[in-house]
């Protein structure tokens, strides 16, 4: 068998030199300390709402409106809720990074603690934001509502200030911290799912136990006035599912009534990047949404991206209301385009949709064209390129032919 190579093989006995050396990750989602203690890092967002907000109210039969269902008992959309949107200049000011130390695999731990870490390295916010532990026990309460704020680590602390996200790898710094000590005490719930008058009491952390984390971030005006931002001052982001000893999970909501628990592997088909079951009826936004596991640093470049995504590059304008213009790519735009922003070809973050009638217009995607000349090589189409674009900008104002048949 003969085999053959473009480069140059290496005399036998020398050392083989790679053609790309391996580069550092720019940040690790979830590592082990040398005694155990587990550290998981993931990104937040501002969003719209809480992620189980399906668009309408609902509660089970004689507890409360119940707008799912018209008075004889037949369904009703409301259509989609918000809970996967993205707020006006969600790229600035408007991620943050939460890092959870785990020390229930730590050899002797008895009473396992989980410390939270919130970060934002660019303006202050308030302690005490996130929430977690699902309230399942409370009746009425099937959107959100959580058990437990957790414990400051400082309950003298009122401002939180800016902080840069820790080294890759390495422990963070304390910093506006809260702790988790134990899995609350709670209504016990019946055969039925419903509160049945017994109390459960708190008990300590078990590996395994699901927390549902519930992250929000409280900025204030004066820090975002100094940043020349006139936006929100309070966030959520979506939900999340904390397993203690192990990490983020995806998740979906079981018996007793909709309590959180992870999605079964079977259904995670980007392993646990995948996202967590859409309880806001938001099927049009999925393809827009980040990794289940997404990290702190690369939440904010993912809104960033986003943000290019979304905006022309003509004049720079973001397509969605609410948003600053991205003057870096304003003027970008070659003499033959098919579209000004990427979304007006790949329509909610998904594949461009291919022409499915005639003479509909191809500006949604890449068609490629060329003669065949004497000689039998494929060359440009004298008329249009290698290409068909349909929009072409002249610079001396004259209708050019970018496949509209205009000339």
């Amino acid at each position: 068998m003969l085999i053959t190579t473009p480069f140059p093989v290496p005399a036998r006995g020398t050392d083989l030199v790679p053609l790309f050396q391996p580069q550092a990750p720019v940040e690790t989602l979830q590592f082990t300390l040398p005694d155990g203690t587990l550290v998981t890092r993931f990104g937040n967002r501002g969003v719209g709402r809480h992620g189980r907000e399906r668009g309408e109210e609902w509660n089970e039969v004689g507890n409360g409106p119940n707008e799912t269902v018209d008075a004889t008992g037949h369904p009703v959309d409301r259509g989609s809720g918000a809970a996967l949107a993205f707020v006006p200049n969600s790229f600035r000011h408007r991620t943050w990074g939460l890092e959870i130390i785990d020390d229930s695999r730590v050899a002797g731990v008895t009473r396992p603690t989980l410390k939270v870490n919130t970060y934002n390295p660019t303006v202050d916010f308030l302690p005490g934001g996130t929430a977690f532990f699902r309230a399942f026990d409370r009746v009425g309460v099937t959107a959100y509502g959580w058990m437990n704020n957790g414990e400051l680590l400082d309950p003298t602390g009122t401002i939180c200030r800016p902080v840069d996200y820790p080294a890759n790898g390495q422990p963070g710094p304390d910093h506006c911290t809260v702790v988790i000590k134990d899995y609350p005490d709670h209504a016990g719930l019946g055969a039925d799912g419903f509160p049945d008058g017994t109390r459960v009491n708190a008990r300590p952390l078990r590996i395994g136990d699901p927390i549902e984390v519930a992250p929000s971030m409280s900025t204030t005006t004066p820090s975002m006035q100094s940043a020349g931002d006139s936006g929100g001052l309070r966030y959520v982001a979506g939900e999340w599912l904390y397993v203690v000893g192990q990490g983020l999970t995806p998740w979906y909501g079981v018996q007793p009534r909709l309590n959180s628990a992870p999605l079964p592997a079977s259904t995670l088909s980007g392993g646990l990047g995948s996202v967590s079951y859409n309880y806001s009826d938001e099927g049009l936004r999925m393809f827009q949404q980040p990794v289940n596991h997404i990290g702190m640093q690369n939440m904010q470049r993912f809104v960033e991206g986003r943000r290019t995504a979304h905006s022309s590059v003509v004049t720079g304008e973001h397509l969605e209301p609410g948003n600053e213009p991205m003057a870096a790519i304003a003027g970008l735009a070659g003499a033959r385009f098919n579209a000004t922003t990427c979304v007006q070809c790949h329509a909610n973050n998904g594949r461009s949709p291919a022409p499915f009638m005639v003479d509909q217009r191809v500006d949604g995607m890449a068609f490629h064209v060329g003669v065949k000349d004497a000689d039998g090589a494929i060359r440009p189409d004298p008329r249009y390129g290698s290409a068909i674009q349909m929009h072409v900008a002249s610079a001396s104002g004259k209708v050019l032919d970018g496949g509209t048949g205009s000339r």
